[in-house]
């Protein structure tokens, strides 16, 4: 949200990752921890007006290993306004939305009521009465999920961003209460050693047990991002996950390779085709590869317990002291660190497409 309460579309409050901010707004750099670990320069220290002089500012994860992504559109495209992207996806061809809510606590102390601004945005485009579009509503905030049970018909998608081993039964029936699908990291359902693929986690299977549905990534093209058993085949990987672990859905920041497989019938096994997009096979490459050549492998992941979904109540909107600005320039690297095959399962800033999977 802006300065002035003006709710737009962008990945992360912090504008310095996806736009210009940083070439002329400097004086704006803050440390706020409740959102994150590093210095930023935010959008609700910023009026609309002054969000609107500035342009996108594309990035990839892989920027430092020199993969950029089409730097030709580097700073193509325009902001959008929560209305203006209901009024777009509403006049397009797509079976719903996804519409992620984070740092909301905290902008409640800042005066700006997020939660408010969503709810009344998605009423004034009729999608409480939609019922040609799917609405999603994600945050990792369970109190915020909790604040749009007043919409039935809407998804809530609980966001669970570390990776984890599996979720211990008392943390899915606290889940139950506030959401309908997890959404995990890859790390989380796949496990990695050396790059190399060596099993499935049984996380899909029990939280499709409780009745709830599983949406994973987010997805990346970049050769750098695969596990060796993938082959550096993104369409792999998503049989991976859609066919081999049956999720419910996948987010990708590379929606035209995701659509190109699901429309694509070498897909499906079923066809019996001289060509079939088959899953990956943990276990395979890694059984060829010498004794000691491999590292050490990794402690488990921990289970997911109750204390890691529940959160407080969010706190009444009201106005506090807006931090003081940091008195030395702070970094200003417009990409996370490259990072490796296994090391892929970071979630990546930026806007990803999700689609939402009918193979389960």
């Amino acid at each position: 949200m802006s300065k002035d309460g003006v709710a737009f579309c962008l990945g992360s409050a912090d504008l310095i990752a996806s736009t210009t901010a940083a070439t002329t707004f400097m004086t704006k750099v803050v440390t706020i921890s409740e959102i994150q670990n590093k210095s930023g320069i935010f959008s609700f220290d910023l009026s609309w007006s002054e969000i609107q002089t500035l342009k996108p500012e594309l990035t990839g994860p892989f920027a430092q290993a020199g993969l950029k992504r089409n730097p030709a559109a580097k700073n193509a495209g325009k902001f959008f306004t929560l209305p203006e992207f209901l009024h777009f996806a509403k006049s397009s061809n797509v079976s719903g939305i996804l519409i992620e809510i984070e740092d909301a606590p905290y902008l409640a102390t800042r005066g700006l009521g997020l939660v408010d601004a969503v709810s009344g945005a998605l009423v004034n485009a009729s999608y409480d009465k939609e019922s040609k579009q799917q609405v999603f509503i994600e945050s990792d905030d369970s109190s915020v999920l909790s604040a749009f049970k007043k919409f039935p018909s809407f998804k809530r998608v609980l966001t669970v961003g570390t990776i984890i081993s599996d979720a211990s039964k008392p943390s899915v029936d606290e889940i139950k209460e506030f959401a309908h699908v997890v959404m995990v990291t890859r790390g989380s359902l796949v496990k990695v050693n050396g790059f190399f693929l060596t099993g499935f986690t049984n996380l899909v299977e029990n939280l499709h047990a409780a009745n709830l549905s599983v949406h994973v990534g987010p997805l990346k093209n970049e050769f750098t991002n695969f596990g060796f058993d993938y082959f550096a085949d993104p369409m792999v990987e998503i049989a991976t996950y859609s066919a081999a672990l049956v999720v419910d859905g996948i987010v990708t920041e590379f929606p035209a390779t995701a659509t190109t497989y699901f429309r694509s019938p070498c897909s499906d096994p079923t066809k019996n085709l001289t060509y079939t997009i088959m899953a990956a096979a943990p276990g395979a490459l890694v059984s060829m590869v010498p004794p000691g050549a491999l590292p050490p492998a990794l402690p488990p992941a921990p289970l997911l317990e109750p204390a890691d979904v529940i959160d407080p109540p969010l706190p009444p909107v009201s106005v506090s002291s807006p931090p003081e600005a940091a008195p030395k320039v702070a970094d200003s690297s417009s990409s996370p660190p490259s990072s490796s095959a296994g090391s892929s399962f970071l979630v990546a800033t930026g806007i990803a497409a999700f689609l939402y999977s009918g193979c389960h």
